[in-house]
């Protein structure tokens, strides 16, 4: 009896001590090991390719893996974690296929999407009236998926669906827009850029997007300019510096600034012509590339912990647990309100009936306090964006563009209900004379009979007065009528 206790306890002591040296395992390989340093001339050029695709970077007209892995150096240092993670969502994407594409079904729903929203970048195939797109539907998706890991959102216009709104905004042919805010300001503006190149390979698209989407942040190559923006600015607390010898900055770092327009600032420093090294030793700057967050409190080297890998997720992820989002505060203060309801349903003595109704009115009570407490927030963010206070939460350059064109497009009904009522009238009227045209020729026949008949109706002509007359009469008379 106790040997047989004796080998269960040593069964349970196995599995523990497995389960223990699994999870060693594992936190090597996701702690120590992923933030272990990769040299890029061991690996293949197809990884290399990997992982500039997933960084953003063009590797056009690189055949040497020297000069890839250079490039790849350029924009920082690779690590296991990142190596891993680029190679899983390569093969993630591979198996998926292509990426799906909105289609826009006219004007007020691309207005409502890419115009009205103004918090991140669109790439919309337009495709004319009675033509073929630009891209074919393999490269479009190949596009597609290129784009949609850097929070790039697409879509397809159809001109065949509004050929209106496509001649008023100038789409004549098939082309490529890609929709960027205009300035540095939260809930800016935004401008439609066309794609005016002679060549629709999806590399030569890119490249087009990564040029216009590295003019919006600044580009620092100077000693003064660099030194005027390290100082403390009141307007702009927070500012991410990147300092890297690259011909432009990497699609993953300017696709975060459009998505923290306003929160954060971006300042990419051209390293490529820098002489004076010893000027970037006294704000701290220690090695090229680096990717620098300036706080108030100090400054913070991105890149040294773990999971701080140089892609939009893990970079997006810390930039938000930095400056987060109001959203982000609402959710985290709806879900803890809700766990403190939710205790409630244990604390409470009584009937499991008993514990149920006072549950469902603990959440009332606590969702609506946190609702009621929210609206002096949401009331302060409109006003800190210049919002409209009347509840439709648009600025007020919106709803008068909005007011313009229900406007316009009152008019133009108003003016298709006239049209239609005037064809309508005259179509009334040729039926009328139809009818008096068709009445008269019924008489005429009537009238115009056998002699017979005209005889017989002829006794009684000083009766009628209209019966008087000759047929010859009666006809002219009808037909005159």
């Amino acid at each position: 009896m106790w040997l047989k206790l004796f080998f269960l306890l040593l069964y349970f002591m196995f599995l523990f001590t497995l389960a223990r040296i699994f999870e060693a395992v594992v936190w090597y390989e996701t702690g120590v090991l992923a933030s272990q340093l990769v040299d890029p001339l061991s690996l293949s050029v197809k990884k290399l390719k990997i992982i500039l695709e997933c960084r953003g970077l063009g590797y056009a007209g690189l055949a040497d893996k020297k000069d890839v892995s250079q490039l790849l150096h350029n924009s920082g240092e690779l690590t296991h974690g990142e190596l891993y993670s680029a190679i899983k969502k390569e093969t993630e994407q591979t198996e998926a296929g292509d990426a799906s594409s909105l289609d826009f079904s006219g004007e007020m729903h691309f207005y409502e999407l890419v115009e009205d929203t103004k918090d991140g970048v669109w790439l919309i195939q337009v495709i004319g009236q009675d033509r073929e797109a630009l891209l074919s539907k393999s490269n479009w998706g190949k596009m597609v998926q290129k784009v949609s890991q850097f929070g790039i959102r697409t879509g397809t216009f159809n001109c065949s669906l509004d050929h209106r709104s496509c001649i008023r905004r100038g789409w004549q042919r098939s082309t490529l827009i890609m929709s960027v805010p205009q300035t540095s300001a939260s809930k800016g503006k935004v401008i439609l850029k066309e794609y005016n190149g002679r060549r629709v390979e999806p590399e030569h698209i890119f490249r087009w997007m990564t040029s216009h989407l590295s003019h919006h942040m600044k580009r620092l190559s100077h000693l003064e300019k660099l030194q005027e923006e390290w100082r403390p600015d009141l307007l702009h607390p927070l500012k991410m510096f990147l300092f890297a010898s690259l011909p432009q900055p990497p699609v993953f770092f300017s696709s975060l600034s459009i998505k923290f327009t306003g929160r954060i600032e971006f300042i990419f420093v051209d390293m490529s012509r820098w002489d004076n090294h010893s000027s970037l030793l006294e704000i701290g700057v220690t090695q090229s590339p680096a990717y620098i967050l300036k706080m108030p409190e100090g400054i913070y080297h991105y890149g040294n912990s773990t999971g701080e890998f140089l892609s939009v997720a893990a970079m997006d992820t810390f930039l938000r647990s930095v400056q987060p989002e109001v959203n982000d505060l609402f959710v985290l203060s709806l879900v803890i309100i809700n766990l403190l309801a939710w205790m409630d349903l244990f604390i409470t003595q009584g009937a499991t009936v008993k514990r149920f109704v006072v549950l469902i009115r603990t959440l009332g009570t606590y969702n609506s306090i946190l609702l009621v407490s929210w609206l002096p927030f949401l009331e302060s963010s409109r006003k800190r964006f210049g919002i409209s206070v009347d509840g439709t939460g648009r600025l007020p350059e919106v709803k008068a563009v909005q007011q313009t064109r229900r406007l316009l497009a009152n008019a133009r009904e108003r003016t298709r209900v006239h049209t239609i009522s005037a064809a309508f009238e005259a179509l009334r009227k040729q039926m009328m004379w139809f009818c008096w045209v068709h009445q008269a020729v019924i008489a005429n026949a009537h009238w115009s009979g056998s002699q017979q008949s005209v005889k017989r109706l002829g006794k009684g002509k000083s009766e009628h007065p209209f019966l008087s007359h000759t047929p010859t009469d009666l006809t002219w008379k009808s037909g005159r009528s």
